[in-house]
């Protein structure tokens, strides 16, 4: 089966806090679970980054709903592909914040400085997608959700 990933970028309207954060994330791992959807989602102040991957169909679908959610705003693709192989097989959705003194990480999210962070991405990542997320994070020291 061939795998479809997308990579977009969003603003949210407000900078979400952390209960906002995990319903993001709890949504979308339950959601993805159901469509066989994989990937990671980053958060750096307003803005996300994210990688879906699954068939072509349930990328599409979900990007759709994502582009109707009120959280997310001035969506804009950045990169999509078709491979043989998921990059994240196991993650419905692995997650990264950029670290704010506002939010307390949840007992899931386990600390990844730069050097840390470019060996938890998967070195079957496209080099240019691992660029494209190492910049995005803009912060000394995010925070990693465990894949779940």
């Amino acid at each position: 089966m061939e795998i479809a990933h997308l990579v977009y970028v969003s603003t949210a309207p407000e900078t979400p806090d952390a209960d906002m954060l995990q319903e993001i994330l709890r949504e979308a791992r339950l959601k993805n679970a159901e469509t066989e959807i994989t990937g990671l989602l980053f958060s750096v102040g307003r803005h996300f980054m994210q990688l879906l991957e699954g068939s072509e169909a349930a990328v599409n679908d979900t990007f759709e709903r994502i582009r109707h959610d009120p959280r997310h705003s001035d969506i804009m693709i950045i990169h999509t592909e078709t491979t043989s192989e998921r990059v994240f097989p196991d993650w419905s959705m692995g997650f990264a914040v950029e670290d704010l003194p506002v939010l307390t990480p949840a007992s899931s999210w386990i600390g990844a400085r730069p050097q840390r962070l470019q060996a938890l991405l998967p070195t079957e990542l496209d080099p240019h997608i691992r660029m494209l997320f190492m910049s995005f994070r803009g912060a000394d020291e995010i925070q990693l959700a465990s894949a779940q």
